[in-house]
C-alpha cells in the first residue's frame, strides 16, 4: 500500500509515501529526480519546496522555463510555450593525450611526402612512395577531424517559440542529423538506438565490455526520437554516450510539452 499520493512541485507528478525519508523530510521524485522538501501536516506528508535535479556531467543548463497558461479560465487560456537552453562540451581529458598522438602521425606523413616529392622520379619508386601511405593518410585525416570536433564542438539543445532543435558544431559531424520539430506535433520523447549499420557494432562492444576506462567518452550510439501525432518518428537529439544523460533530456523535453 503507497498511502497518500505527494505532487512533485517540480514536474507536478505523484508519488507515494514509500518515496519519504523521515527522518531528514526528503523525498526524491522518481519521475523528475528532484529533491522535495516535505513537512508533516494533520498527519500527512506535504511538499513546501525542491532542488532541481543537476545537469549531467558535462551538459549545462543556460535557460529553462516551463510553459504556462495565460488565463485561470481553461476555456478562454492560452498557451505561453517554454524555453530551454542546454549546451555540452565535447572536450575531454582524454583528447589531450589524442591530440600528441595526431600532430605526430600527421608530422610523419608531412615529412615522408617532403621527401617522395623532393626524391628523383626516373624511376617507379615514387609512384610507389605516394601510393604507400594512403591507408595512414585517410587514418590521419579521420583522426585529425576526431581531435578538431573534440576540441571546438558542442551540442545545443534549444527550445524557443515552440519549436526542439539540436545543434552539432561548429565543425560538421556526419552520421548525426536531427531534424527540428513543432512542439505541438510531438506526442512523446523516447530513447532509441539509430539503426546504423556503424553504430551496432560499436554498441555491441560496448555492452560486453561494460563501463569504459573514466575521461574516455564513451561510442555515441544513443539517440532521442520525437514521435509525432502522425505516428511518424524523427530524431531530434543526436550523439548520447549515456543513458543516464539521455533520460534526463528526455525528462527535460517532456516538461516542454506542458
Amino acid at each position: 500500500m503507497l498511502g497518500r499520493m505527494i505532487v512533485c512541485p517540480h514536474c507536478e507528478g505523484s508519488f507515494g509515501e514509500l518515496e519519504v525519508r523521515p527522518a531528514r523530510g526528503v523525498a526524491v521524485c522518481p519521475a523528475c529526480h528532484a529533491m522535495v522538501r516535505l513537512e508533516l501536516e494533520d498527519g500527512a506528508w506535504r511538499a513546501v519546496g525542491f532542488t532541481p535535479p543537476t545537469p549531467p556531467e558535462g551538459w549545462s543548463l543556460r535557460h529553462e522555463e516551463a510553459p504556462r497558461r495565460s488565463s485561470a479560465d481553461y476555456r478562454e487560456a492560452v498557451r505561453e510555450p517554454g524555453r530551454l537552453l542546454m549546451t555540452r562540451r565535447w572536450w575531454t581529458p582524454a583528447v589531450i593525450l589524442l591530440t600528441f598522438f595526431a600532430l605526430a602521425w600527421d608530422a610523419f606523413l608531412f615529412v615522408w611526402y617532403s621527401m617522395t616529392i623532393r626524391a628523383p622520379s626516373d624511376d617507379g619508386f615514387s609512384l610507389l612512395a605516394m601510393l604507400f601511405p594512403i591507408g595512414h593518410v585517410a587514418i590521419g585525416v579521420g583522426l585529425t577531424w576526431w581531435v578538431l570536433t573534440s576540441w571546438l564542438n558542442r551540442t545545443t539543445i534549444e527550445v524557443a517559440d515552440g519549436r526542439l532543435t539540436c545543434r552539432h558544431g561548429p565543425i560538421p559531424v556526419p552520421f548525426a542529423a536531427t531534424q527540428p520539430v513543432s512542439l505541438g506535433d510531438v506526442a512523446l520523447f523516447e530513447v532509441t538506438e539509430p539503426d546504423r549499420w556503424w553504430a551496432k557494432p560499436a554498441l555491441r562492444r560496448y555492452r560486453a565490455r561494460g563501463r569504459m576506462q573514466q575521461g574516455v567518452e564513451k561510442m555515441p550510439t544513443l539517440q532521442i526520437e520525437a514521435r509525432l501525432h502522425d505516428g511518424r518518428k524523427v530524431p531530434v537529439v543526436t550523439r548520447l554516450s549515456d543513458r543516464r544523460h539521455a533520460d534526463y533530456l528526455v525528462r527535460k523535453l517532456e516538461r516542454q510539452l506542458g
